[in-house]
């Protein structure tokens, strides 16, 4: 969220989490940035959190449930994202098999809930790999 603040011009960013811990030593690095409106934080998981606004971009950064069994994340996200506006799912799994497995996992999942694949990015992070997919309803 901090590197994504730097760069925003006008709008938001909101960070959600399930853990307090987690969302504290957020709330701790973003302060400026959420005293100032660009940045917010809500403690929840992603299937039980309150949105009200819409978003044109949402990223989820190692959120296993995306190829565990996303369904009720992504109806969530139905109603979140705005026309036109893209799902990222990012992860650095610790294997090139267990990357294969998540890319098709999340694509089942993704197809059967009516997002479209737009791009598959993969990168050599060392020691990790990358993965990316970029979506949209």
């Amino acid at each position: 969220m901090e590197m994504i603040c730097e760069h925003l011009v006008d709008g938001r960013i909101t960070g959600i989490d399930r853990s307090p811990i987690a969302v504290a030593a957020a709330a701790r690095r973003l302060e400026q940035q959420i005293h100032s409106g660009k940045a917010r934080l809500l403690t929840a998981t992603l299937a039980d959190a309150e949105l009200e606004e819409r978003f044109d971009k949402v990223f989820a950064v190692n959120v296993n449930v995306f190829w565990l069994g996303p369904a009720r994340e992504l109806t969530v996200l139905r109603r979140a994202l705005a026309p036109g506006g893209r799902l990222y799912l990012f992860y650095e799994p610790p294997s090139a098999a267990q990357m294969e497995r998540a890319l098709q996992r999340c694509r089942t999942f993704l197809d059967e809930s009516g997002y479209a694949v737009l791009d598959v990015l993969r990168a050599d992070l060392s020691p990790h790999l990358g993965l990316c997919l970029v979506a949209r309803l």
